[in-house]
């Protein structure tokens, strides 16, 4: 045993045993390799070896203690940090200049992360962010990071902040949530407390934007399936980054979960892990009413997520890609999903070593899949089909009027072990519905031109079929969906919302008050089947709106005296859930000429009509399908516009998207707000 002690201004920096031959000796490792890394200069440090059978000798090389520089940990919040040098002179808590430290961080509270990391000189003075070297991307947020010590004393600082526990802010035994952070937070709380949290009820409050976030912890895992129930309330879940093996937003739905009413979009996939969903990695549970993807294919732009520059539309589109299995809306079904749809572009990369799968609802199935629809492009290497690529489930009703590519393909299924899918239609841009049985072996399979999809009769085919079912009805509008059937919201209620125009004219400045000598509508009501979190918007025109020029080259002469703009909007501004008709009704505060007003409309696709005004006490009602611009005049004064007057002037046109963007058309560009005006004459 060698016993090293520093001391006297000296500190050992080698200490070597050699024999008589002049080779070096094998130590044993003690405490020495200890003093080697952290070089506490008050103690004695000890190593062994086993004495050759020749004469050794023991060399321990002292140095003069360098000039040495103090650095201090501080942490605030629920987390811990260490230092570990990589190179350079380190004596306990203190370094020469110029060593390289590795310093390691970890949040500990649930759901916690770390906010900051920097040093500070002993003044206060920030000096440098700490350089971020490795994200360990566990339960905990788990950093790793670099830097280098100047020659002066230097404080680390690290801030730990916790995304909090979730609460029952009202009572009624449900968890809100409505944030990215709430739902980092019951992802790792179902992990790790699941006698609480794994079978809990949780409700989606609003729409949340993650703004590209990473998302690698998943809600529910093989060893703690999400047993509980999510109730989405017709909100979206948007901007969403998968990492780190992540299968979905749910890792495995158990055999009591159940999942509702919620839509996940631009969910993107930066790598391939084995298995990948746009929604749940493996579903034992219950799915209902809910979708994955925009599938958007429209050439305009949208400023996203902060960014000062407009990227394409089609960026909301999702992305699936996997490596072995990949679904647009669940990898593995083993449960139950019906009144869903997938628009989600699902990619499997071709493999030598294993078959692969993917599927627009679903990679592989062995459940239950009612009532769907499948939208998005569906490539794979093996087995592919636009509703489950290997099927040995039930499959029922619903459609496809996408393309289908891999080595066994189908327009329904890529390979069904039997014979129980039925009451489907696909389109004509594919050859047949399984990629090994015929059409025939199936019931009441229907190949179909794919634009005759588009209409109101397929829709009515469809609900021949579920007619006696509990499933959710269709419906058809050519300005949503690309005219193609969807899938009615089951969320929505009866609901008349009614605002008062002097309620609402201190939401926009008053620059125009001197062109609108009256204010001729006292109050607007809209009736309908909407969306119980939904409020009336309605903001008084100003010139500068483009509404306001086309509302008032509806004149052939006279005054433009007021104008109106009205959404349908959730809390956050983005646009609100409604099934149509809606009923507008107008209340003029003068209606002494009631009869001589007659209303003109402009849809959403710049058309026009002059819809039957209904005279109902002191208003005038009409009942519309689509939201779009309204103008209040007298008879002999309206104008009809050209077909080139479209009152969104740049919005987007919702026809040309999926089912979904009814939930962020608002967001993107308020694009599908109605606008009424009230127009007279001198």
């Amino acid at each position: 045993v060698v016993a090293v002690k520093p001391g006297n201004g000296f500190y050992p920096v080698s200490l070597t045993v050699i024999d008589a031959d002049g080779n070096e000796v094998d130590k044993k490792t003690g405490d020495w390799a200890d003093y080697l890394r952290y070089r506490n200069v008050n103690d004695v440090y000890t190593t062994s070896f086993t004495i050759p059978e020749s004469d050794c000798t023991v060399t321990v090389t002292f140095e003069p203690m360098p000039t040495l520089f103090k650095v201090t940990i501080e942490t605030e919040g629920d987390g811990v940090a260490g230092i570990d040098p990589i190179n350079g002179s380190y004596f306990e808590d203190q370094v020469t200049a110029g060593t390289e430290l590795s310093i390691y961080a970890a949040a500990l509270a649930v759901g916690g992360k770390i906010e900051s990391a920097a040093a500070y000189a002993e003044d206060g003075t920030k000096l440098d962010d700490l350089v971020l070297d490795m994200d360990y991307e566990s339960t905990y947020e788990e950093k790793l990071y670099r830097y280098t010590t100047p020659g002066q004393n230097v404080v680390i600082k690290f801030k730990f902040t916790g995304y909090g526990e979730l609460e029952d802010t009202d009572g009624d035994g449900w968890y809100e949530i409505d944030s990215y952070e709430d739902l980092v937070c019951m992802a790792k709380m179902v992990r790790l407390y699941p006698e609480t949290y794994a079978d809990a009820k949780y409700k989606q409050i609003c729409n949340i934007n993650c703004g590209m976030k990473p998302w690698m912890w998943e809600i529910g895992t093989e060893e703690v399936p999400f047993e509980g129930i999510y109730e989405g309330y017709d909100y979206y879940i948007m901007g969403l980054r998968a990492r780190k093996n992540s299968s979905g937003l749910f890792g495995v739905i158990g055999t009591k979960g159940i999942v509702r009413n919620l839509y996940v979009v631009d969910f993107d996939y930066t790598d391939a892990p084995a298995m990948a969903s746009g929604f749940a990695g493996i579903n034992r549970g219950t799915i209902l009413n809910c979708g994955s993807g925009v599938n958007l294919t429209s050439g305009g732009s949208i400023f996203l997520y902060g960014n000062n520059t407009p990227v394409p539309l089609y960026s909301l589109d999702s992305d699936i890609k996997a490596a072995e299995i990949a679904g647009g809306l669940v990898a593995v079904n083993e449960g139950t999903i019906k009144n869903s749809r997938s628009s989600a572009n699902v990619t499997v990369a071709e493999t030598l070593t294993v078959d692969s799968y993917a599927g627009g609802i679903a990679a592989k199935n062995s459940g239950e899949i009612k009532n769907v629809f499948q939208t998005g492009k569906v490539s794979g290497a093996d087995v592919a089909g636009a509703i489950a690529g290997y099927n040995e489930g039930t499959i029922q009703y619903g459609y496809n009027n996408e393309t289908v590519s891999g080595t066994e393909k189908g327009s329904i299924t890529g390979k069904s072990k039997n014979t129980e899918v039925k009451d489907f239609w696909y389109a004509d841009n594919m050859s047949r519905a399984d990629g090994t049985l015929a059409d025939s072996a199936f019931t009441n399979l229907n190949k179909m031109v794919r634009t005759d999809m588009a209409t109101d009769t397929f829709a009515a085919a469809l609900n021949t079929v579920i007619k006696d079912t509990d499933l959710t009805p269709w419906t058809q509008k050519a300005t949503a969906n690309e005219g193609f059937p969807r899938i009615e919201s089951a969320v929505v209620v009866q609901r008349t919302i009614t605002i008062e125009t002097d309620a609402s004219a201190s939401n926009r400045a008053s620059a125009s008050q001197s062109t609108q000598t009256e204010a001729t509508v006292g109050s607007l009501t809209i009736s309908g089947r909407i969306h119980p979190d939904a409020k009336l918007m309605l903001v008084r025109l100003t010139e500068s709106d483009p509404e306001y020029a086309l509302l008032k080259g509806s004149l052939k002469d006279g005054k433009f005296a007021e104008g109106w703009k009205l959404a349908l909007v959730y809390d956050d501004g983005t646009y609100a859930v409604w099934e149509g008709p809606l009923t507008i009704k107008v209340t003029p505060e003068q209606v002494k000429k009631l009869k001589e007003l007659k209303m003109v409309y402009y849809d959403i696709n710049g058309k026009h009509e002059f819809p039957n005004v209904k005279i109902e006490g002191d208003s005038l009602i009409i009942n519309v399908d689509n939201i779009g611009s309204f103008a209040l005049a007298k008879n002999k004064d309206i104008v009809k516009p050209g077909n080139g007057n479209n009152t969104n002037n740049g919005g987007l046109n919702t026809g040309d998207s999926a089912v979904i963007m009814p939930h962020i058309a608002v967001m993107i560009a308020m694009a599908a707000m109605m606008t009424v005006a009230v127009l007279y004459t001198k």
